[in-house]
């Protein structure tokens, strides 16, 4: 039987390369705000996913058919669907 567990692990391994003119703290800090985008990007879709990976594998799901009410069996049609953009303040 598959655990229904509210925990969801994510691992995230960032290699990133950043060029700036000098080590002035506002400097710094705009170099960090244009990562936190691409930061925040990856972040949510591997949540997302992972999330969502971890649902499709328990017996019973968190949703049903709105037609037959069936909350069992599901085929993931979308998971490489479409791209949904979300507005945040991070842009």
């Amino acid at each position: 039987m598959v655990s229904q567990s509210k925990n969801i692990t994510v691992e995230y391994d960032y290699h990133i390369k950043i060029s700036f003119q000098d080590c002035q703290l506002m400097t710094l800090l705009a170099a960090f705000a244009l990562l936190l985008p691409k930061i925040l990007t990856d972040f949510l879709q591997n949540a997302l996913l992972g999330y969502a990976d971890q649902v499709m594998q328990w017996p019973h799901k968190p949703f049903a058919c709105d037609h037959c009410g069936n909350d069992q069996a599901f085929i993931w049609k979308t998971r490489h669907g479409r791209s949904t953009k979300i507005l945040t303040t991070f842009q």
